[in-house]
């Protein structure tokens, strides 16, 4: 699912950034609840990641200028 999200932000899908901020916060509720296995970490690198790249203001810049 994040790299269906990314894909949306490369792209400049307009679904993209709350997805983005879906997927990152299931990441965390996944991991917050009791995910112990050793990919613990890279769950809350990549939640950690997709969503900074959501709510990034070159992200949100550039999303901008393509509906002008």
């Amino acid at each position: 699912m994040s790299s269906i999200v990314c894909y949306g932000l490369y792209t400049r899908r307009r679904w993209a950034r709350p997805g983005a901020i879906v997927v990152a916060l299931a990441l965390l509720v996944w991991v917050a609840v009791g995910f112990s296995r050793p990919t613990v970490y890279l769950n809350v690198a990549t939640a950690v990641g997709v969503l900074g790249v959501a709510l990034s203001s070159a992200v949100r810049a550039d999303l901008r200028n393509e509906s002008a």
